[in-house]
């Protein structure tokens, strides 16, 4: 029997979206391995933090259509409203980080909201991503942190993937000079925190 045009649609689909995942895989262990050489170092640069954020949250409510996650709504949350507000920080090593977390947001919540913004820590900024999703066990948190641990001790694991996203994005903001972490309870929802230094622009 011939194969119809529908399930060669469904292959085509299927190959399509695991060759993207093995190449996200490849391009976040290649990442990694130069951060570990040193081979990746800060590039500070001015960086409108308000437009970066915006324009995070514009793909990503395009992007849930595509994941058939249209109902989950995806908020943002800004301590200072100026569009222009601009900060001395590695624009790639912050967009990448946000990307990273609120994927894995939309990954594991099914129903209700995402949340991203941040707000002022004295010198510092902390930024969040909280989610309405899974959630994870309390014991279970520094596990999500650690690379090629998507086993039977992650709680993520029936979702595929390794988890090189987290470790990736924590490594970023220790490079900034910054920390990372989880908070969740099981079935309630999670919330990402990272804090980065707050250096303003030289008037």
């Amino acid at each position: 029997d011939s194969i119809s045009e529908n399930d060669k649609q469904e292959f085509y689909d299927i190959i399509h979206s695991n060759s993207n995942r093995l190449l996200d895989l490849i391009d976040e262990i290649f990442d990694i391995a130069q951060l570990e050489s040193g081979l990746i170092s800060l590039q500070k640069e001015p960086v409108q933090l308000n437009e970066l954020l915006t324009g995070l949250i514009t793909h990503f409510n395009i992007e849930k259509g595509a994941l058939n996650k249209e109902h989950i709504a995806i908020r943002l949350n800004l301590a200072n409203k100026d569009r222009q507000f601009t900060m001395l920080t590695d624009g790639r090593m912050l967009r990448q980080t946000l990307t990273n977390l609120i994927e894995n947001a939309l990954k594991y919540t099914h129903e209700g909201s995402i949340e991203t913004g941040y707000d002022f820590n004295g010198n510092k900024l902390r930024f969040f991503v909280r989610d309405t999703g899974i959630g994870f066990p309390q014991e279970k948190l520094d596990v999500l942190f650690q690379r090629f641990r998507q086993n039977e001790e992650d709680p993520t694991r029936q979702y595929g993937g390794v988890g090189l996203g987290r470790t990736l994005s924590k490594k970023y903001i220790e490079i900034m000079g910054g920390k990372m972490w989880a908070e969740s309870t099981q079935g309630n929802g999670s919330a990402f925190f990272f804090t980065i230094p707050y250096e303003a622009l030289e008037s």
